[in-house]
């Protein structure tokens, strides 16, 4: 007969996990229910554990692309460091926090204790246009959901949209973002998209239809900067070469636009690191960051008077 408890689910199978991560000097393990030894990919799982704890949150496939790169998986293994990862999970061996998955998600409408709770809240997310000012209108526009998390936590602190796709852009976002530019120009700035995506037919094709679908909204001359990933970042970082999409309708195309680009590589490639540093590059050299840095202290000052005046007011 099995035996199960809330904290340790099935008991048996748990201090089988509990001995193994003993004698591996691993935390002690979250409930699982299937014994798990992971001596044979033991190198691959403390690398993938040091890579995750350092630039949480990561994606798996950054996870993979990381692995391959330091030469201890080989390229193809993907479905492997999948399933090491949840089992990793399982066990307590990686945080649950440091691996995300934005592909998938739980909604709900948010909740508040009190009146109180929520009218702070409120002002904790006030802040202005901080870009009506700016000689150049700036959007960070990226190919890959899966990665949107990882930019959004650079690209916010900018109070730049974030523009994510999934290999073509929607009509909806192309039209809204074309009333944004539409609005830019009428403040006489100039525009600017910067743009990440794969080094293959698809996200090299991306940017012209971009630019094309804009222009049929009525929005021209927008100077789109291609910042990642290029042939020069697969040199640079030595990144993981995958075969070229030959069945790609693009093939075409990116094979005469791109004559030494024999292969494709994803932007998940691109270590978080190095990824977060070329967003914040990108964004810095486009805007005036001393304009933004003044406008974000005069939204600092306003918050911190209302909540000054909060704490006095009775609900």
């Amino acid at each position: 007969m099995v035996t199960f408890t809330e904290k340790l689910g099935n008991v048996d199978e748990y201090f089988k996990q509990l001995q193994i991560c003993r004698q591996l000097s691993w935390p002690e393990p979250y409930p699982v229910f299937k014994n798990w030894k992971p001596v044979a990919n033991i190198d691959i799982l403390l690398e993938a554990r040091r890579f995750a704890k350092a630039n949480a949150p990561v994606i798996v496939r950054q996870i993979y692309y990381h692995l391959v790169t330091v030469q201890l998986l080989a390229s193809g293994k993907y479905d492997l460091v999948k399933r090491l990862m949840v089992q990793a999970r399982n066990c307590g061996l990686i945080n649950m926090d440091w691996i995300i998955d934005k592909t998938r998600q739980r909604r709900r409408p948010p909740v508040w204790d009190n009146m109180p709770e929520i009218l702070n809240a409120a002002v904790n997310q006030f802040r202005r246009d901080w870009h009506i000012d700016q000689g150049t209108y700036v959007e960070v526009w990226l190919e890959k959901h899966s990665l949107e998390e990882i930019f959004y936590n650079v690209t916010r602190g900018y109070g730049v949209y974030l523009v994510p796709g999934g290999g073509s852009q929607s009509t909806p976002i192309i039209w809204e973002s074309a009333q944004n530019f539409k609005t830019a120009i009428a403040r006489g700035q100039k525009l600017k998209i910067l743009y990440f995506g794969d080094l293959n037919a698809t996200g090299k094709n991306m940017m012209p239809d971009i630019l094309r679908r804009l222009k049929l909204y009525g929005v021209a001359n927008v100077d789109l900067d291609e910042v990642a990933l290029n042939e020069a970042d697969v040199l640079q970082y030595n990144l993981p070469r995958n075969p070229e999409k030959t069945k790609d309708s693009r093939a075409k195309w990116f094979a005469e636009k791109y004559p030494n680009v024999k292969y494709s590589v994803e932007l998940d490639a691109l270590s978080p690191e190095i990824l977060r540093s070329k967003i914040r590059t990108a964004i810095e050299s486009n805007i005036d960051m001393e304009k933004l840095r003044a406008r974000q202290a005069h939204d600092d000052l306003i918050r911190s008077i209302t909540h000054d005046r909060l704490r006095n007011l009775v609900v």
